[in-house]
């Protein structure tokens, strides 16, 4: 029984249609529900040349399109997965310095922000940002608690209960297999 696999776009796929997005599920900038009362929501992004990277602006539309599905799609009460290429910005998740922070431009997104304090995801997993692999925080935001996850390369297991409105991560071991 072969259970469904979901991706985003991210920014070196540079919008063409790959064999690997014909085989799985791509959420970008859509939702799905995945059980009575959880849905499935994307952020992803793919610009017209490899190297090219979103700007606030592109991911707002994107994050625009999720708000419009969800309206369409999703019922009061229901919880929430956000599967995102592009991280957040919050000056409270990440131990980074000034100068980090500002050029945050091109790997942290106030867009991706707005949308968890409105949609209130119970967890968000996300990539773009090597150096965050493997880590787990929490996002206390002004509307939400909401657990985020790096997953990296090496992926984990995810469960959730939408009844309890909870969600748990465990990283997988690459060295056991």
């Amino acid at each position: 029984n072969k259970r469904p696999e979901h991706t985003v776009r991210d920014n070196h796929d540079y919008a063409q249609q790959s064999e690997f997005f014909n085989k799985f599920n791509d959420m970008s900038g859509r939702c799905e529900e995945l059980a009575p009362g959880l849905m499935l929501v994307g952020i992803g992004w793919a610009g017209g040349e490899y190297y090219d990277l979103p700007t606030e602006r592109d991911l707002k539309a994107v994050c625009d399109e999720i708000r419009r599905s969800l309206q369409m799609k999703g019922k009061l009460g229901d919880k929430i997965i956000l599967l995102s290429h592009y991280p957040p910005w919050s000056e409270k998740l990440y131990d980074i310095d000034e100068q980090t922070a500002a050029g945050r431009g091109g790997w942290l997104f106030s867009a991706v922000t707005e949308l968890i304090d409105e949609i209130k995801p119970m967890v968000v997993i996300q990539g773009h940002v090597h150096e965050f692999f493997g880590n787990k925080m929490v996002y206390d935001g002004p509307t939400c608690r909401t657990l985020i996850v790096s997953a990296g390369p090496n992926g984990g297991i995810l469960t959730v209960d939408p009844e309890l409105a909870t969600a748990e991560f465990v990283f997988s071991n690459a060295a056991n297999g």
